[in-house]
């Protein structure tokens, strides 16, 4: 009687370890990265394994990072317009251009500084995409997801790093 009562607790113990290691996928942690010294006043959250290099392709000051999941583009500008000084206007004014473009489908997500889109299939097949703007000292920091390298982002990526975007400081 002894046994039974020590071999089922066991037992149990076995079973719910063995169903739940499936469902325990990794959760990354996040750091703070200082992209300051790329010439990008702010510091965004990434996750701890990411690559950050300056960007080949910036006519400003601009980094691309990429990492398990996260393959975006971060820019900074002068602002010289006064109307661009302003985040909300400049989203304003970004999303009036996507519309105009002929493979814009819709608007899925916008809030004061940003705004998640869909175009039709590209070449690429990448058809989400988004935009996130920050004002600091009279620069404009915009951040838009990379070049796919090896898959198309899916929408999951695309909130993902729209919403690392939105945790800059």
């Amino acid at each position: 009687m002894k046994i039974t009562h020590v071999f089922y607790p066991l037992l149990f113990i076995f079973i719910l370890f063995a169903c739940n290691s499936g469902e325990d996928e990794r959760v990354e942690s996040l750091t703070m990265t200082d992209l300051s010294r790329y010439g990008v006043p702010v510091s965004i959250p990434l996750p701890v394994r990411n690559n950050v290099t300056q960007s080949p392709i910036s006519f400003e000051k601009g980094v691309v990072i990429s990492g398990d999941k996260v393959n975006m583009r971060v820019e900074a500008l002068q602002t010289y317009a006064e109307s661009l000084k302003n985040a909300q206007e400049l989203k304003k004014k970004i999303i009036a251009e996507k519309k105009e473009e002929t493979d814009f489908v819709k608007l899925l997500i916008e809030d004061e500084q940003g705004f998640i889109y869909q175009t039709k299939d590209s070449e690429l097949g990448n058809n989400f995409h988004f935009f996130y703007v920050i004002i600091k000292n009279n620069t404009q920091v915009e951040f838009t997801e990379g070049v796919p390298i090896d898959e198309n982002f899916t929408y999951e990526d695309i909130v993902n790093m729209y919403g690392l975007s939105k945790r800059c400081l």
